[in-house]
């Protein structure tokens, strides 16, 4: 798995108006689909893996994800950075960065740890 396999150019956007954690989400999961990394149902997986326990990570930056059981709507592994210098709500923290993941076959232990 190289960095650059897993991490594109065209999936990171700087700059961005803060919107909902919600629209956040939907966005990263959003483009993790267009990039050919999980089916559309992977976005609701990040939604239940929301609902189990905040991505929300410290330091202003949220790791969304699917749950466990979603790893069968992962095609390959990806990541995607939205970054909101005015920050977003997350969970009643300030959020700046964005960094969905997906991880093909545990990729995202790997693609975490980097």
């Amino acid at each position: 798995m190289s960095k650059s396999a897993v991490l594109r150019k065209e999936n990171i956007r700087l700059g961005l108006d803060s919107v909902t954690s919600e629209e956040a989400i939907i966005m990263a999961g959003t483009m993790l689909v267009d990039s050919g990394c999980v089916s559309e149902k992977y976005i609701d997986a990040m939604f239940e893996r929301e609902a189990i326990v905040s991505t929300f990570i410290g330091n202003g930056v949220a790791i969304p994800h699917g749950v466990g059981k979603s790893r069968g709507l992962i095609k390959k592994s990806g990541v995607v950075v939205l970054q909101y210098p005015d920050g977003i709500d997350y969970n009643d923290n300030t959020c700046y960065l964005v960094i969905g993941i997906a991880g093909k076959d545990n990729d995202h232990i790997k693609i975490l740890k980097n």
